[in-house]
């Protein structure tokens, strides 16, 4: 996973940043192996990743269900706590990845809530769920849209009815009047070469490489990427906007 993610981290920040090298804390409880080394000064409380129990928050469905997720007080563009994932989750990687996308993907969009403060580009339900919409009034485009970021993924306005085999129907309304209470967005099967964003929550597309931003000069991305900065989710609006 670390692996995986210091290359992935490496490309989406134009070769800023990497993982040089990771320390592993073992619990106590294990055998002693003479592989083993002294931890230092590293403890589990200073961790930047930890593998602990779960979170009911974060599990709704129970144990199994489980996702990673990023301790943080701060706002945008402070260091959180520390980011937590569970042993099922991590064990079990053969059978979520189908969901999930590659682990080293899911590092990298957890370690931008860590190391960089920066929020969800999409409606995130379990943390803000007071503020949380799926779609938004585009003031210059005069229609209701889909809060995403970056603004080249086609979604589908669904609404989940909870019917076996048809768990999901079309959204009453359009995007000129709006769409009515409930209505979600999933994504297309068939996307445009749009490269971002890692703070989306897509990371099982291929193509999905950089974090959201403005790449209009940056010929190494595709440019059907632009970044909204006028989405109103509470948690962007904390961040005026910025990713």
């Amino acid at each position: 996973m670390f692996t995986n993610a210091s290359s992935y981290l490496y490309n989406a920040t134009k070769k800023r940043a990497f993982f040089k090298e990771v320390t592993i804390l073992i619990p106590e409880t294990w055998s002693d192996d003479p592989i083993y080394t002294s931890p230092k000064n590293a403890t589990f409380s200073g961790a930047d990743v930890i593998v602990a129990g779960y979170n009911p928050r974060f599990a709704q469905h129970g144990e199994n269900s489980a996702t990673p997720y990023t301790k943080h007080f701060e706002g945008c563009g402070k260091q959180a706590m520390y980011i937590h994932m569970t042993s099922y989750f991590l064990l079990q990687y053969r059978h979520l990845e189908q969901f999930y996308g590659d682990y080293g993907r899911v590092l990298v969009h957890e370690w931008g809530h860590y190391r960089w403060g920066l929020f969800n580009e999409y409606p995130d339900v379990v943390t803000d769920r007071r503020d949380a919409k799926y779609f938004y009034y585009s003031d210059s485009n005069r229609i209701w849209e889909p809060a995403s970021c970056p603004s080249g993924w086609r979604l589908i306005p669904l609404k989940y009815t909870g019917r076996t085999g048809t768990p999901y129907r079309l959204c009453r309304g359009n995007e000129q009047v709006g769409y009515e209470f409930g209505c979600t967005t999933q994504p297309s099967r068939d996307q445009p070469l749009v490269a971002g964003s890692i703070m989306h929550s897509y990371l099982n597309y291929p193509q999905v490489v950089n974090f959201c931003d403005n790449w209009a000069d940056d010929q190494s991305s595709y440019t059907t990427v632009r970044h909204l900065r006028n989405i109103t989710n509470g948690v962007r609006a904390e961040a005026t906007g910025k990713s």
